[in-house]
């Protein structure tokens, strides 16, 4: 028995939710039972699509899975939103009926779920060893824009100034933050990893209990 996943990102910067899941997986799925995840990448197809319920459909049939988890940033919109936004789209689509799928939706973007770990920024940021504040905020939920907050703290963590700092890239940064993190369970105090986390332990529970009955 095994359980393959793919994650339908909103874009190629967020596919450090495929690390993610696979820490959610491990902690609700028995050791016996591997767990391989894949981030399904529709943006080399000559024509990505473009609406949600169109990307969902390409998903499954380019990324076979045995759960796919469907991602939207919260962004400007409320939680309760962007969760309909999925459900409908997931309606429309051609996904079979009752097939397991998990939404997927930080408050207010992915980057907030990358603000809790001050020595892997420092890390990523290439300067281990750095004392500079940071000033990382505690309630991320409520910024904003966590994306800002968070080059800004890698920025400053890199230590650099003058030309260096302007040639300094967050992006890349952040690219390699998640690799840098071993334990998400920080997360489990915010409202939208809450939410995920218990609507994915559900599906892997129902999962679990379809295979042994096969």
């Amino acid at each position: 028995m095994r359980i393959d996943f793919a994650v339908l990102t909103d874009g190629g910067s967020d596919r450090v939710l495929v690390r993610i899941a696979q820490w959610v997986f491990e902690q609700h799925v028995r050791a016996e039972v591997p767990v391989q995840g894949r981030h399904a990448d529709l943006s080399g197809m000559p024509q990505p699509p473009r609406s949600l319920q169109d990307r969902i459909d390409h998903a499954i049939k380019l990324y076979p899975c045995d759960v796919i988890l469907v991602h939207r940033d919260a962004e400007a919109h409320t939680f309760d939103a962007r969760f309909a936004e999925i459900q409908e789209a997931i309606h429309y689509s051609r996904i079979p009926r009752g097939f397991p799928l998990v939404c997927v939706v930080p408050i207010r973007m992915t980057e907030a779920w990358l603000l809790f770990n001050e020595p892997a920024i420092r890390r990523a940021a290439g300067n281990p060893n750095g004392t500079m504040e940071l000033s990382l905020p505690v309630h991320v939920e409520a910024i904003p824009d966590p994306k800002e907050v968070l080059f800004e703290a890698m920025a400053k963590a890199s230590g650099l100034t003058g030309r260096r700092l302007k040639l300094f890239r967050p992006e890349k940064s952040r690219s390699v933050l998640g690799n840098l993190i071993d334990d998400w369970s920080p997360l489990r105090q915010l409202s939208a990893f809450k939410r995920f986390e218990t609507d994915l332990r559900n599906t892997v529970e129902t999962m679990l209990q379809a295979k042994r009955h096969d």
